[in-house]
């Protein structure tokens, strides 16, 4: 699939790093792949669930609208941890390539490619 092709499918490229089997966290592989030249690279997205507005249960007005309205008729719980998949991918092994914020020739791909292999070969040099 050339990048015309991944443009059209996705802003974003998502990658599951196996950080247990690799024997390196995300951080430092990101960490490596920038210093090799990778740019667009993120290790974060957003945890709905986590964001204020859920966590003080207040989307409208001062009185926690609509967890606190008639329309709201038992209580929900928003704590870390209710969302385990999505808590392990932000926290551990989640990295995301943002593709609508570059475009990018063939050999650009080509050298963000051998990055990533050049990043692999040495993952022993980033434990």
């Amino acid at each position: 699939m050339g990048i015309e092709q991944l443009k059209k499918l996705s802003y974003m490229y998502m990658m599951t790093l196996d950080v247990d089997r690799l024997g390196v966290s995300k951080t430092r592989i990101f960490e490596a792949l920038k210093a090799e030249g990778v740019e667009g690279l993120g290790t974060t997205f957003a945890n709905l669930h986590l964001l204020p507005v859920f966590q003080k249960k207040q989307a409208y007005g001062r009185k926690g609208f609509p967890w606190s309205s008639d329309i709201c008729k038992r209580e929900v719980d928003y704590r870390k941890g209710i969302c385990p998949v999505a808590e392990q991918l932000q926290d551990k092994t989640y990295l995301g390539f943002q593709t609508c914020m570059h475009t990018m020739e063939d050999h650009e791909v080509d050298l963000m490619i051998a990055a990533f292999h050049k990043v692999w070969a040495n993952l022993g040099a980033l434990k």
